[in-house]
């Protein structure tokens, strides 16, 4: 790379960090969800949804990736920042991709600790941690970002967070799930608790109860 190229890739270094810093999840130059919230940033609109005063660790996660299944759509139908920067520059530039890993792994982060409680609820040694929900939901996300991209459609992205959460629903439902123990093990009341909540959740989230 010239001198002159690695200069330019700075500057727009520089821009994306100023902008991506304040969107949380790589979002697109919407900044709402509504016409009612254009002037709030992403990252203050994501933390502030209907999960923000739910109580319940488990419930307040899955009202999170309810939050941002609707938000979805105006956050990233205008594409993806860093990911655009990750595509571009990241195998040219060392600096950027450092900068660009940084962010998504700062991003996959704030899903891990909002996911931690859905984690929480699997045992056994197999069981998904929370940093692999956060991982799996983000390229999730960046994947889909690509396709409503190709496709003209910006709701594959909400709809794939959607199939997400209920394969998540799904998972703290079945039987063989409980909570985790001291040791790593799950009691059989707990298990037995663990059981009817998720399929109560499951329920819910799928739109079998209300």
């Amino acid at each position: 790379m010239s001198v002159e190229e690695d200069s330019v890739a700075r500057r727009r270094l520089s821009a994306i960090r100023a902008s991506s810093s304040a969107r949380l999840a790589c979002s697109s130059a919407r900044l709402a969800c509504s016409p009612a919230n254009a002037a709030r940033s992403p990252a203050l609109l994501l933390a502030s949804g209907p999960h923000a005063g739910i109580v319940d660790p488990v419930q307040k996660a899955f009202a999170f990736l309810e939050h941002l299944e609707k938000c979805s759509p105006e956050l990233w139908s205008g594409g993806c920042l860093l990911g655009s920067f990750s595509m571009e520059l990241a195998d040219t530039n060392s600096r950027v991709q450092q900068v660009v890993a940084g962010m998504f792994q700062a991003i996959a982060d704030d899903f891990a600790e909002k996911l931690k409680p859905i984690a929480d609820q699997c045992a056994g040694k197999q069981a998904p941690k929370a940093s692999e929900f956060a991982d799996t939901l983000l390229s999730i996300i960046e994947g889909c970002i690509i396709l409503a991209k190709a496709h003209r459609d910006p709701t594959r992205i909400p709809k794939a967070i959607r199939g997400f959460r209920l394969s998540l629903a799904t998972l703290i439902a079945d039987p063989g799930m409980g909570r985790r123990t001291r040791l790593g093990k799950p009691t059989v009341k707990r298990a037995k608790f663990s059981q009817g909540a998720g399929k109560r959740i499951l329920a819910v989230e799928s739109g079998t109860q209300k």
